[in-house]
């Protein structure tokens, strides 16, 4: 396995695994991760080139990027640190709260999480719904099954970018694909 590949796939596992723990008081454990995976990858480098020195070694994988030296990079394709995710606390529901009868707090809550969870051109999207499916208008949640609706379909010259993005409901997706096939 090559390095351009390595980074790829370590990159997959450490975004997920950031993301789960990302709520969480994980700040140490992130920075003792960064330096277990400087450790583990220093072996690798070793491993893969046993008679050469380490400065060679360091010098092949490990470059300098802005003001981070030992930045572990193939190519444009850099390592993820670790400790550079966002800690994002839970924020506690108001004591009085009715989720049967508060639904615009609760909208208003769904909304600010998906902001604080989010990122790209994602979150850009979900800034401009204001957290809600762009066919039925009810409020979408994280958590559950949604789609990215393009307004202008990309078979019909429809570009990826924000304006013309949105995001759906699963189910109000379905329904809209039945719907214009009837037509």
């Amino acid at each position: 396995m090559g390095a351009r590949s390595l980074n790829h796939e370590t990159n997959q596992q450490i975004r997920g695994w950031t993301n789960y723990h990302q709520s969480v008081c994980a700040s140490e454990a992130f920075s003792y991760l960064d330096y277990h995976l400087y450790e583990l990858l220093w072996r690798w480098a070793k491993r893969r080139h046993p008679k050469k020195g380490q400065w060679w070694v360091s010098t092949k994988y490990w470059h300098r990027r802005g003001n981070r030296s030992w930045v572990f990079a193939s190519g444009d394709k850099e390592l993820i640190r670790v400790d550079h995710t966002a800690i994002v606390r839970h924020t506690k529901v108001r004591e009085n709260a009715n989720p049967y009868l508060d639904t615009e707090y609760f909208a208003q809550r769904t909304f600010n999480h998906g902001m604080k969870r989010l990122t790209g051109r994602f979150k850009l999207v979900w800034k401009k719904q204001n957290g809600r499916c762009h066919h039925c208008g009810l409020p979408m949640e994280l958590g559950e099954d949604r789609e990215i609706f393009f307004k202008v379909p990309k078979s019909k010259g429809g570009v990826e970018e924000v304006d013309n993005m949105a995001y759906v409901h699963s189910y109000c997706q379905r329904l809209f694909i039945e719907s214009r096939s009837k037509e």
